[in-house]
């Protein structure tokens, strides 16, 4: 993906700042930690699995709760919350 079509992703959700190096000292960490863009997706993800649940069944009545359905939601709700959280 190039830079014009990169989503918004909020920034590091839990950046590591810090880092305790193998002789036990403190050191400045370059770990991002995980996106907002991620985090938001995986909340959004978890609540919809609680309520749903997931099936693979096309065929079924769940036809709108398959992995790849809820994935996309997911993050198209996570969108969301970063075009809202900056108004």
């Amino acid at each position: 993906m190039n830079e014009k079509n990169k989503k918004e992703d909020g920034g590091a959700a839990f950046p590591a700042i810090l880092a305790v190096s193998e002789d036990g000292q403190l050191r400045h960490s370059n770990i991002p930690g995980m996106s907002l863009r991620d985090w938001f997706a995986g909340m959004a993800l978890a609540g919809m699995i609680a309520k749903y649940g997931v099936s693979d069944d096309l065929n079924g009545l769940m036809t709108q709760s398959t992995p790849n359905c809820q994935a996309t939601d997911s993050y198209a709700l996570a969108d969301a919350m970063i075009v809202r959280r900056k108004k």
